[in-house]
């Protein structure tokens, strides 16, 4: 386990490079972005990234990710604009903003050919950026009842999903031609009540995608759901806030709780789930069992081989200047060896 340190105030988000060789920071409150060596833990560079913003969210970043040949980072924050950095050397390369969004920047997606950059917003917008000159290229309007609170593309760059309070998850058509042709929301997903999301992915072979939040219910319980992309039926639920009250019945107790930040393992084996009040949490994509817990809150993301897992201390919406990067099989061992009781000699 390594402990990355530095950030004045807490981190928001974190991202692997392609080769995993680094993984990039951003903060909360001191409007920096860090680059991490991932071996040793050692910051190799500090990007001044977005000085400014509205006065309740001043400086905070709330989007990072790597350009797939792993030279660029790109950056969004409550600045509402996004920026394109050079890694080697952390100079500038290109902002993203003429006739941009009206408010803080909540997601960015790269598409699989690197031309064009997807942004979403807390002005419940989605824009389309050409990556080379800048220009807005689309504009998706009122994608949700308020803002926009995270979107994910699928890996082959031909659906768009984005989520926001008091609405289901969308997905908008982004297939060839949608340049030319009105790119409008595609089938919906099977609707699940009382449900507000606040994160959306998808697994890396493109089939399923998942959404994590609160119930808007009573217990305002912490659920992830997950769901077939090409027919949208609902293949189930996690419980990120259950606690097993009973073994013998299964009587499972919920916790409030809200699920800020979800991923898929690049392997598509596991899902990592950050949930704001009861830790984050390792399952199995495919069965959907529980396989690991960490008491950390914020930030999960993947290494590209899968073998390690970064996430945030802290709880509730304090967050932390510290991020862990911890090792996905030994954790899963960890919790297997507590919960297996031991023998006795004779």
């Amino acid at each position: 386990m390594r402990v990355l340190t530095g950030h004045v105030g807490h981190i928001m988000v974190a991202a692997f490079s392609p080769d995993g060789e680094f993984i990039a920071t951003g903060g909360g409150e001191d409007g920096t972005v860090r680059i991490w060596r991932t071996g040793l833990g050692n910051v190799v560079r500090v990007i001044h990234a977005h000085q400014g913003g509205d006065p309740i969210s001043a400086l905070e970043i709330g989007a990072l990710q790597f350009s797939h040949c792993g030279r660029f980072l790109f950056s969004g924050g409550s600045d509402r604009a996004a920026r394109c950095w050079r890694v080697d050397d952390g100079s500038l390369v290109k902002i993203y903003h003429r006739r941009g969004h009206r408010s803080y920047i909540s997601a960015i997606q790269l598409s699989p050919d690197g031309r064009w950059l997807a942004t979403a917003s807390g002005d419940n917008s989605v824009l389309l950026w050409s990556v080379v000159s800048g220009k807005v290229l689309k504009k998706h309007e009122a994608c949700h009842g308020t803002h926009v609170i995270d979107a994910a593309l699928s890996p082959d760059g031909t659906i768009l999903a984005t989520v926001g309070v008091n609405s289901n998850v969308r997905l908008w058509d982004h297939r060839p031609g949608w340049l030319q042709g009105v790119a409008g929301p595609l089938r919906p997903l099977e609707a699940i009540d009382r449900m507000e999301f606040l994160s959306v992915t998808f697994s890396p072979d493109g089939l399923l995608v998942a959404a994590g939040g609160r119930s808007s219910s009573s217990d305002e319980s912490s659920t992830v759901a997950i769901w077939r992309v090409f027919d949208g039926k609902l293949l189930g639920r996690l419980n990120p806030g259950g606690i097993l009250a009973d073994p013998l019945s299964g009587e499972v107790l919920t916790r409030p709780g809200e699920v800020h930040t979800l991923a898929f393992s690049p392997c598509g084996q596991y899902l990592g789930v950050a949930d704001n009040r009861n830790g984050s949490s390792l399952w199995n994509a495919e069965t959907r069992t529980l396989l690991a817990t960490f008491p950390c809150s914020r930030v999960v993301a993947f290494s590209p081989d899968s073998r390690l897992i970064a996430v945030c201390e802290g709880s509730d919406f304090e967050g932390s200047d510290r991020l862990r990067l911890l090792g996905v099989r030994r954790a899963i061992r960890l919790r297997e060896n507590l919960a297996t009781p031991a023998s006795k000699e004779d």
